[in-house]
């Protein structure tokens, strides 16, 4: 088993994000909302990799590895985006209605915000 450090990527919880967007303008009332870190930005398919909770050492790993390890149960696909606009690396939440039952989910995104 590969040893894991403490350190993470910083994502204010959701409570804090309400709290802090209380005067924004949502979506609907039906909109989920997803919060994490990019992995991978996909430009050919114009979509984006969001994993809740991913430890910094992970950013470089490969996608596929992640997803199979089983070390992460929450991540996404975020789809119809421009890739240009995201990094890796940058903290996101993601405003969305509804998603597929495959893991990575994919999910096409009503708003994005990014984290500072």
């Amino acid at each position: 088993m590969r040893h894991r450090s403490a350190l993470s990527i910083e994502v204010p919880t959701l409570k804090e994000r309400v709290y802090e967007s209380k005067n924004e303008s949502f979506c609907s009332s039906e909109s989920e909302l997803f919060i994490g870190t990019i992995h991978t930005v996909d430009t050919d398919n114009q979509r984006i990799l969001v994993i809740s909770q991913l430890q910094k050492e992970d950013l470089n790993e490969d996608y596929k590895k992640l997803v199979a390890s089983g070390e992460y149960s929450q991540a996404i696909w975020v789809s119809k985006v421009a890739p240009s606009k995201y990094k890796q690396g940058d903290g996101i939440e993601v405003f969305y209605e509804g998603s597929d039952d495959s893991f990575p989910a994919q999910v096409t995104t009503k708003k994005i915000n990014r984290l500072k």
